[in-house]
């Protein structure tokens, strides 16, 4: 198999098919940084896992599935909210017949109290998807499990408050589970775990409790029987400048008897500790690949930012804890982080100031120096306005402390040496105020698609690869596996209609509990390149009044624009049409995104009804002009009628409304202009005023 090449020159650029900018990762320098970010607002944060808390229960509210995204499919549902603390997991397993595995920190209900909390569980065959799991695999409550293939068998790590549970199945997408000997032997929460393919190993690593004290490591050398190595205790501490420590701010890989654990939180350091013995006990060694010069800093009272020792609080460069670490097959460990800046000038306050806008992601691979980290600007201005924060909501504080473009997951495709990453984003006016200066305010998220050909040198143009952020779904906690296998990234992310989560600590406005979809798509390269939308859509006359209900059945589009064939046209989604005559009439539709469009043409048979001239007689509409309310009213015996608003562009803007003798319309939310009144009998028959409305 190709490996990738680590000789690359600098200069060499990948290009997209579409010619697009490509995107270059700068070696870091921190006074470019700052004049970059000069204007960036600082928030309030205090640090604060939320992931097990189980005291009073949140807000709650009625919950059902959401419809999902129309690019990935629903494989199961989750009415938990928070798939990880901060770094990505490992929780989607790729098999050489086309099976895939998925898991997911799942429950049935969204109460805030999550009885069934558990690992969630589904296996694609190689051809569908088993159904929607409703139970969790283990017999305890559980939560924020990885998922391990362990020779010819799936074995799941995931704690219950206390101590990491291990579960197996007997063969690959078995659905029976079984409780491993050695369960509940590792002390910690929130776990990272690795096998290397081929061996029965598992690697271990977690944090020892909730408040954390110290990480821990463990080593099982025959899939989980017995433990090597125990709760040996990583040198993660206050001698080496770790005074306090965090959850889900670690990952870990394998390469032979090489172990690599990164770990760093926003106040610490970012370290990669290596072990050359399999990860033994007093074998690890430290690399520094971010120096934020905080030593024993934890945002208590009395603790500033002050790094440099001047007696000024400085702003210090470090990560949000949204980390992705992939091992490459030539050995080189690959890391991401999302930018992140602290800042703590009251010692009289516990916590600090960071800053939600910043953007891009730290980049680093084995082969640099130490402490050389570079920075990869992943920033897109969605509306093309010159401001790519012009329509962003004002509330940016969600996911306990995420920067702008963060969440990162990985994949590397060793055939054509390439490396694959994806990352989430906000997009500009998706808010649900369609006014991002609200306070409350809170733009959905988009996962983007780059990918590098020299070894992160240089990356192809952010590419919007789910596109459903205008439809108000957040894609969040995106997992992939860490290969691009058959010519795809597979990948799992949560999906729901809410920025943020119920647990966030940082909103403006909390969010309530509500059961979410867990969706996957295997996303080709074509994905990762700018691609059109697909047009189409469906519609229903009704019956002989010349309404058209027009149903947009269209992908990846944002704005559209309707040809109604005669005369007439809409710039809405899902547009209503009168047609004034019977005919046959071509509609087409232009679906439209950042990247094309494409249009999807149908010709149309309309019948309507006869006008009904004795109803025109007995027809009166007034007043008009009107600035509140009109009333329609029919003299005489013309049975039950039915009477609608439409305005200038066919579009029923107020519904069928049945009535006999007259009915009053509140026109006070219309817009100032012309209007149609239409009024017709059950069998058809109809006739029309125009009115106008004042304000």
């Amino acid at each position: 198999m190709r490996k990738l090449l680590l000789t690359v020159a600098a200069g060499v650029i990948s290009v997209s098919l579409f010619a697009q900018t490509a995107v270059t990762a700068k070696p870091h320098n921190k006074a470019e940084m700052m004049a970059k970010f000069k204007n960036a607002k600082a928030v309030p944060y205090q640090p604060q896992v939320n992931a097990d808390l189980n005291g009073t229960p949140l807000n709650t509210n009625t919950f059902y599935a959401k419809s999902g995204a129309r690019t990935g499919e629903s494989i199961g549902i989750t009415g938990y909210p928070l798939m990880s603390n901060s770094a990505s997991y490992d929780r989607v397993r790729v098999y050489d017949d086309g099976a895939i595995s998925a898991i997911w920190t799942g429950s049935t209900v969204a109460d805030g109290s999550w009885a069934d909390r558990g690992s969630f569980y589904n296996h694609n065959d190689g051809a569908s998807w088993g159904p929607a799991p409703t139970a969790r695999v283990e017999t305890v409550r559980t939560g924020f499990p990885e998922l391990l293939t362990v020779m010819d068998h799936e074995v799941v790590i995931a704690h219950d408050g206390t101590n990491q549970r291990l579960f197996a199945n007997a063969s690959i997408g078995g659905t029976t589970w079984t409780e491993l000997p050695t369960s509940g032997m590792h002390h910690g929460l929130w776990p990272r775990a690795y096998c290397p393919a081929g061996t029965d190993d598992i690697y271990l690593v977690s944090p020892n409790a909730s408040p954390v004290v110290t990480i821990n490591f463990s080593r099982s050398d025959d899939g989980g029987a017995t433990w090597t190595v125990l709760n040996d205790v990583l040198p993660l501490d206050s001698t080496n400048c770790f005074g306090a420590l965090s959850a889900d701010a670690y990952q870990i890989a394998v390469d032979g008897s090489n172990v690599y654990i990164l770990y760093g939180t926003s106040w610490t350091d970012l370290v990669l500790l290596t072990s050359t013995s399999n990860g033994d006990p007093g074998s690890w060694t430290i690399t520094t690949i971010i120096n934020t010069g905080f030593c024993n800093y934890q945002g208590d009272l009395d603790q500033t930012s002050d790094v440099t020792g001047d007696g000024i609080a400085d702003t210090v460069e470090t990560t949000d804890g949204f980390h992705e670490m992939v091992l490459d097959d030539a050995g080189v460990v690959h890391v991401w982080s999302g930018y992140y800046w602290l800042l703590d000038d009251d010692p009289a306050t516990e916590g600090w100031s960071y800053f939600p806008s910043l953007y891009g992601l730290w980049y680093w691979n084995s082969t640099m120096a130490a402490e050389s980290p570079m920075w990869i600007d992943l920033l897109v201005d969605w509306d093309d306005s010159g401001d790519a924060f012009d329509g962003i909501g004002a509330d940016l504080g969600m996911y306990d402390g995420v920067t702008f473009t963060s969440m990162p997951t990985a994949a590397i495709d060793e055939d054509a040496g390439r490396i694959y990453l994806a990352y989430t984003m906000p997009i500009e006016y998706t808010d649900y105020f369609d006014d991002p200066t609200v306070a409350e305010a809170q733009s959905f998220r988009d996962l983007f698609g780059v990918y590098s050909d020299d070894m992160g040198l240089s990356w192809s143009a952010p590419v919007n690869m789910t596109y459903t952020a205008h439809d108000n779904q957040e894609v969040s906690f995106p997992y992939a596996f860490d290969r691009f296998l058959n010519g795809c990234m597979y990948t799992i992310w949560h999906q729901d209609d809410e920025p943020g989560t119920a647990l966030d600590v940082g909103q403006v406005a909390a969010d309530v509990n509500s059961i979410a979809n867990m969706q996957f798509r295997c996303f080709d390269e074509a994905r990762f390149n700018p691609y059109p939308p697909t047009a189409e859509y469906d519609y229903t006359p009704d019956g002989t009044t010349g309404l058209v209900n027009f149903t947009n059945l269209s992908v990846d589009a944002d704005t559209y624009s309707w040809d109604f064939g005669d005369g007439g046209s809409s710039t809405a989604k899902n547009p209503a049409h009168v047609y004034a005559t019977s005919g046959v009439f071509n509609v087409c539709l232009t679906a439209m995104n950042k990247y094309d469009d494409d249009n999807a043409c149908k010709v149309i048979d309309i019948t309507v009804g006869v006008v009904d001239y004795a109803l025109g007689q007995a027809l009166s509409v007034y007043p008009t002009p009107a600035s509140t309310n009109v009333t329609v009213e029919v003299n005489g015996n013309f049975g039950t009628l039915y009477a609608e608003v439409y305005n200038a562009l066919g579009e029923r803007v107020i519904n069928t409304t049945a009535f006999n003798g007259s009915v009053n319309f509140d026109v006070t939310a219309l817009s100032a202009g012309n209007y149609i009144v239409k009024v017709a009998t059950v069998d058809g028959k109809y006739t029309s005023r125009q009115i106008s409305v004042s304000k």
